[in-house]
This record gives structure tokens, sequence and C-alpha cells, in this order.
């Protein structure tokens, strides 16, 4: 409900004025029955969708964490092969030098052929070393990820019936 007053004076020459006044009255249809309700209840809905994205997120998170650590494992069990494999390299390399050195002492072979086995085998020890330090820089990285300190001591074995362990 409305109430207006209106007062007018007219300048026109004579001394005129002119009052009204008026009552308005309007009727609403409630065209937005219950809209309120969704107003009030948006919060609510809004937490509800953010703890399903959450949940969401959580589900990536730890598949892709899984995904991470045993890709890692798999990485740390190929560098113990690449060891074992360089180690046998490094013995077969040795077993040349010998060979070498007693053909040489014999006269079968040059000064220089065993001095290019020598250099062969220094660097393949050379190799075995740093990738030794490698993998135990990347077992440290693996127990980063995992949460452990890194002193506890961890060894990445193959076995051979049962495949990879971790202990």
């Amino acid at each position: 409900v409305e109430f207006a007053n209106s007062l007018v004076w007219e300048f026109t020459g004579d001394d005129a004025s002119f009052a009204s006044s008026g009552i308005l009255v309007s009727l609403t249809q409630p065209l937005l029955r219950g809209a309120f309700r969704d107003v009030r209840m948006e919060p609510l809905t809004q937490s509800e969708r953010t703890v399903l994205y959450d949940v969401r997120e959580y589900v990536r998170f730890r598949r892709a964490f899984y995904v991470d650590v045993v890709s890692t494992y798999l990485t740390l069990l190929g560098q113990v092969q690449s060891i074992r494999n360089q180690e046998d390299n490094l013995d077969a390399l040795q077993r040349n030098l010998l060979e070498h050195e007693e053909l040489a002492a014999a006269g079968l072979r040059a000064p220089i052929q065993v001095d290019q086995v020598y250099q062969q085998y220094q660097s393949a020890q050379l190799n075995l070393v740093r990738a030794r330090a490698a993998l135990e820089t990347a077992q440290d990285n693996y127990k980063i990820q995992l949460g452990l300190p890194p002193d506890v001591e961890i060894t990445i074995d193959r076995g051979p019936s049962r495949g990879a362990t971790l202990r």
C-alpha cells in the first residue's frame, strides 16, 4: 500500500493551487513461490558438490600415486638388473685383460692392445660405480616418495622364484 500527496501551485496569474491525494493498493501474486528455499539451500548444495569434487580428486590422486610408486619400483628393478649386467661384463673384461696380459708376456699381443683392454676395463669399473651411485640416489628418492625416512635400509631383490621383492 502506498500513499502519495501532491501539491501544485500555478503561477499563471491567478492565485490558483491544486492539491490531490491518492492511495495506491497493489496485490502481488507470489510468482517465486519456493524460490527462497533454493536460495537458502544453495550453500548446502555447493558444499555437497565440493565434497564430491574432493572425493574425485582423491581417487585420481590414489590412482596416480599407485602408478608412480609401481613405475618407480620397476625402474629400480631395471637399475638393479643393469648393475648385475655391468658386474658380469666387468668380470668378463677382467678375464679378457688377464688373457691379454699373458699373451703380451708371451709376445703374442702388442702392448697397445693390452692398454686398450685395460682402458675398457677401467671404463667399465667407472660405469659400475656411477650406476651404483644412481641406484642409491633413486632408492633415496623412492623412500621419500613413500614417506619413509632416508636412513631406513631397503633392499631391492629379485628372487628366482617369486619375482621382485622390496625389503
